[in-house]
C-alpha cells in the first residue's frame, strides 16, 4: 500500500525532480497529476488509520496527516 513511499529516506535524483516539476506545471497533464496525488493521499490515509487504530471514514486524524504529508511532499518537490 505504501510502495510509493519506499526509498523516501534517500534524496531523489535531479532527473526525477525535473520530471516531477514538469508534471506539476504542465497544464495538459496537471489533472492526471492531481488524480494520482489524491489516490496516493487516500492510500496513505488508509494506512495511517490502520496503524493508529482509527477509522478513515469517521476520524479526521488519518486524512489530516495524509494531507500534511502530501502537501509537504509537493512543497519539497517544487524547491
Amino acid at each position: 500500500m505504501l510502495a510509493h513511499y519506499e526509498g523516501a529516506d534517500e534524496a531523489p535524483d535531479a532527473e526525477l525532480l525535473a520530471g516531477l516539476k514538469l508534471v506539476m506545471t504542465a497544464s495538459a497533464i496537471r489533472g492526471e497529476y492531481l488524480k494520482v496525488t489524491a489516490e496516493m493521499q487516500q492510500a496513505l490515509a488508509e494506512a495511517i488509520a490502520m496503524r493508529t487504530g482509527t477509522d478513515v471514514e469517521q476520524d479526521m486524524y488519518p486524512r489530516i496527516l495524509a494531507g500534511a504529508v502530501t502537501a509537504a511532499t509537493q512543497v519539497a518537490v517544487r524547491r
